[in-house]
């Protein structure tokens, strides 16, 4: 062999070791750590660094093999701990309680139902809070940052396996992005809180499938929420597929326009508008709802019980009610911000202003249309008489229904006597949108 040949040979054996040298670097830096010595809520962990026993190790080979799969690594421990389904249960309900507070919960409900976009009887208390964990063999608690697993827990089994992998991803990219911390409560903004929360778990679901390689609406988890809901009132409905549908597809979007996924938690929506049509959030400026600045929050002595936004996902779910899927969505896309209050005193009954923002007057015009022709089924009005002047309609009762369009505006009043709705009005007409971007 001449020299140049030699050389070359030595050359193509130094990259191969450096190859292989690169590879282990790279699978001790992703391979999950070992779980942490802790005694935690009953929880014993790992001791003297090593798994308590052989299912630990399957679940810290199951977090590798996931970290791969999702390109990450963890950047800390993870630290697990077996777990009593009782135990596990109460993790749940803690995070459920974090969530959706009791006290949230009741004025959410009741300003929806004002709104019509929940029926009179619903109970959001009840629906929510009654829940019970979808699975009782593993559970990420993100209080402790810990991995909760019945001891006889299967990982051989389908169902098993796949929320296992559900909860190490959410392990994954809480490490990495801590998006607990980051989670916007309901009480602030519902509609941003939502997309927020969905994010994580469209994520999650997506690479999950990927893992177990599963198609969606295959997936014991879909299936499950499918079987739990398949009674709830359709916007409850669409809130909880939030994340399995529109969130997946929004991740897919992007990273199809070559946004890496990382990139989305530095710059999480800030609306359901931006899941449901992607090309929004991807908008350079992006685009953004506009934000409704209420001159005044006291009224007649009384501060407002609930201040929230609906935003698009609910009003497209609320509007399919009278609407076909695809003119409910149609005008719903139109939507450009909105903001509600409503009052409620010790001897007065509930008081509601809703004031929404649309892409033109068109668009507005074309909302109060629905709203006139549909109020019955849509607000659950108690009379069908109904009285018009311009862009001005009522609708009495003991709940009066007051619909007015005003430019790209349409206020919507639910009162009980004229002093609230004069009161309500003017209060509307000094509130004013944010200026729409060019």
């Amino acid at each position: 062999m001449n020299r140049p040949g030699i050389l070359f040979a030595v050359l193509l054996l130094l990259a191969c070791v450096a190859g292989v040298a690169l590879v282990r670097i790279h699978d001790a830096n992703t391979r999950p750590k070992l779980p942490k010595s802790s005694e935690t809520n009953g929880l014993t962990g790992a001791s003297n660094g090593n798994p308590t026993s052989a299912t630990e190790g399957e679940l810290l080979d199951q977090a590798y093999q996931i970290a791969q799969t999702r390109q990450l690594a963890f950047p800390e421990d993870v630290t697990m701990g077996p777990a009593s389904v009782a135990v596990i249960q109460k993790a749940w309900q803690n995070t459920l309680q974090e969530r959706f507070p009791g006290d949230s919960l009741a004025r959410m409900g009741l300003a929806w139902q004002l709104l019509g976009i929940l029926p009179a009887d619903e109970d959001l208390v009840a629906r929510y809070r009654l829940r019970s964990v979808p699975s009782q063999e593993s559970y990420y608690d993100p209080s402790t940052g810990k991995l909760l697993h019945h001891p006889e827990m299967d990982i051989s089994n389908e169902a098993s396996r796949e929320w296992l992998t559900h909860h190490l991803i959410l392990m994954l990219l809480d490490q990495n992005f801590h998006w607990r911390e980051s989670q916007l409560p309901l009480e602030v903004n519902t509609d941003q809180a939502l997309a927020q929360e969905a994010i994580s778990l469209g994520d999650t679901f997506w690479h999950t499938l990927k893992h177990t390689k599963t198609d969606a609406t295959e997936a014991h988890a879909w299936r499950q929420l499918d079987a739990l809901t398949n009674n709830w009132p359709e916007p409850l409905r669409a809130i909880e597929f939030l994340g399995m549908r529109e969130a997946v597809h929004f991740c897919q979007a992007v990273t199809g326009q070559g946004l890496a996924l990382d990139a989305i938690y530095q710059q999480l929506p800030t609306c359901t508008a931006h899941l449901l049509h992607p090309d929004r959030y991807l908008e350079i400026p992006r685009w953004q709802p506009r934000r409704l600045d209420w001159a005044q929050l006291d009224l007649r002595g009384a501060e407002p019980e609930w201040e929230n936004v609906v935003g698009e996902l609910l009003l497209r779910t609320w509007l399919q009610r009278v609407l076909s899927e695809g003119e409910g969505a149609l005008l719903a896309s139109a939507w450009e911000g909105d903001g509600f209050l409503f009052y409620q005193t010790d001897t007065e009954a509930p008081q509601l202003v809703w004031k929404t923002a649309w892409r033109n007057e068109e668009r507005a015009q074309a909302f109060l249309s629905v709203l006139d022709e549909h109020a019955l089924p849509l607000f659950e009005t108690d009379t069908s008489e109904r009285q018009a002047e311009g862009n001005r309609v009522t609708f009495p009762g003991i709940l009066k229904l007051t619909l007015i369009r005003e430019g790209e505006t349409v206020s919507v009043f639910r009162t009980t006597d004229d002093a609230w709705l004069e009161a309500l009005e003017s209060l509307a007409a000094r509130s004013a949108f944010t200026e729409k971007k060019p």
